[in-house]
This record gives structure tokens, C-alpha cells and sequence, in this order.
């Protein structure tokens, strides 16, 4: 199975993990999507690097480490949206499902709106300190009770005024500061997104076979978890 993961930080390097643990050799083909490098403070919550990795991308860490079959240095969706799977090139995959384990909004839209477009289902993770959640969308469900855009008003595409202003990026530290997290939130988010990627394979990702016993969306701590299962259509 092809499968494109979108942020290789503490969540997608855990989901790596899973994958490559959980299947045999060759099953699956990773292209793995980042525009960061390594930063000292990611050591301490992220497996895959170590010193000698500070500055080099993360994704290109993970290639070398043949964690990833391929990677993809930069950011979704500015310089890679074309190149998500639907490039010409005869050597590019077309994914079968996306993971989104970007922590922002603007990527996780943008990988909604790829899924409507590409007709690829697409898994979304995300953490907050300790807890953890993930949810998983195909494209059948837009607009549907089933779209998480109808749960989440925040994933509801924005309509921007024109801004010539360089983009800044703030660095993964930044990043954790203003949201801490933790190794377990990260482990957490990143199983959740498995499990349901496990689920929906098992079915071919086929949305007819999808019942009201096929969860959606999982969210959870150490305390518990919550889980919302798939809404069948109302009879008329």
C-alpha cells in the first residue's frame, strides 16, 4: 500500500514505527513529507534522531534510516501539493491514504481539500500536552454528518485576504512551547491514527462497506478515551 505522511515530527516517527513494525517488509511504500530540520529538543520526544542529525532535514533522516521509502523536503501544501502523489513522474505513487500529522490548521484544510479532490482518504492526528486524538475522513462523507468539517468549525476552509508578507516559520521549539507536548501524547495520537487505519483497510477503505460500528474519531489521555462512530444515513 502506498501511504504519504504529511509532518515527521513526534507523531508521524511513531506512526512510521507502527507501520513498519505491524507489516511485513515491502507491504508498504512511505513517502514521508516535512520542510524541518532536527532541532535539539526534538532528542528527548523523538526516536528516529540523534546528534548527529541536528540540521539535517527530518525527513531525509528518516530515508536514510530506510524508515521511509522516499522523502519530500518542504512544506504542505506550498511547494509540495503537486507532488503529493499525482505527479507525472513514473516513479511517484499515487498514495492509497494520507496521514496529516502536521500540528496545524492550514495543512490539515489543505489535506481535506486534497482528499476531495484526489478521491484519497486521509487520517488526521494531532496532540495537546496529554491528550491525543485522531479521526479519519473519505471523500464520500463531504458534506456529509460524517465530514469532520461539520464537527470541527476550525477545519472549515478560510477565505484569506491577499497578503504579500513573507510567511515566517516558527521552529519546532517555538512550536512546542506554545503547545506543550509529551512522548506519550505523541505514542498516543500516533496509535490512535493506526488503529484506524488498520480498521478501514481491513474493508478496502471501501465507504460501502462502512457501518455505524466503524469509529471516526478517537480522542483520549491516560484517563480514558472517547469515540465517535460512523452516522448512517437517515432513512426518508
Amino acid at each position: 500500500m502506498n501511504i504519504t505522511i504529511i509532518g515527521l515530527g513526534g507523531i508521524g516517527g511513531n506512526l512510521c514505527r507502527l507501520l513498519n513494525m505491524q507489516s511485513d517488509p515491502g507491504e508498504h511504500h512511505i513517502t514521508g513529507i516535512d520542510g524541518d530540520t532536527v532541532e535539539s529538543s526534538n532528542l528527548e520526544r523523538q526516536m528516529y534522531f540523534s546528534e548527529k542529525d541536528i540540521g539535517v532535514p527530518k525527513a531525509t533522516c528518516l530515508r536514510n534510516a530506510n524508515v521511509i521509502q522516499r522523502a519530500l523536503v518542504g512544506w504542505f501544501p506550498e511547494t509540495i501539493c503537486a507532488d503529493v502523489g499525482l505527479s507525472p513522474e513514473e516513479d511517484t505513487p499515487s498514495p492509497d491514504v494520507i496521514f496529516c500529522c502536521a500540528d496545524n490548521l492550514v495543512a490539515r484544510r489543505k489535506a481535506l481539500e486534497f482528499s476531495d479532490r484526489a478521491g484519497i482518504p486521509v487520517i488526521i492526528t494531532g496532540n495537546e500536552t496529554t491528550s491525543a486524538q485522531a479521526y479519519i475522513y473519505l471523500p464520500v462523507w463531504q458534506g456529509t454528518r460524517n465530514d469532520i468539517r461539520n464537527i470541527f468549525a476550525e477545519l472549515q476552509p478560510v477565505v484569506l485576504e491577499v497578503n504579500t508578507a513573507p510567511v515566517v516559520r516558527e521552529s519546532c521549539w517555538d512550536g512546542v512551547n506554545a503547545n506543550p507536548q509529551t512522548v506519550m501524547a505523541n505514542t498516543l495520537a500516533a496509535t490512535y491514527g493506526f488503529y484506524l487505519f488498520e480498521t478501514y483497510r481491513k474493508i478496502g477503505f471501501d465507504s460501502e462497506k462502512v457501518t455505524r460500528m466503524h469509529p471516526i474519531y478517537h480522542k483520549g489521555d491516560l484517563g480514558g478515551m472517547t469515540s465517535w462512530y460512523y452516522k448512517e444515513k437517515k432513512k426518508k
